[in-house]
């Protein structure tokens, strides 16, 4: 499973300018994009930890068929 990242500079590469601005001059956006900023890296982490888990679920089923 390939995972992406997705901040919204990412996700909206048109709005850079605007997005960069608003984080400087607007208190209440910087405020929320910080927010969505950890949420997006909390749920990416767990995208990799799941990913990882996965892996090792499938390298046991593999080893246990092998005995």
């Amino acid at each position: 499973m390939s995972l992406e990242h997705h901040d919204l500079v990412h996700d909206f590469p048109e709005l850079r300018d605007q997005i960069h601005e608003l984080k400087i001059n607007n208190r209440h956006f910087r405020k929320l994009f910080d927010e969505y900023h950890e949420v997006t890296s909390s749920v990416e982490n767990m995208e990799k930890m799941r990913s990882r888990l996965l892996l090792q679920r499938r390298r046991l089923l593999n080893f246990g068929a092998c005995i």
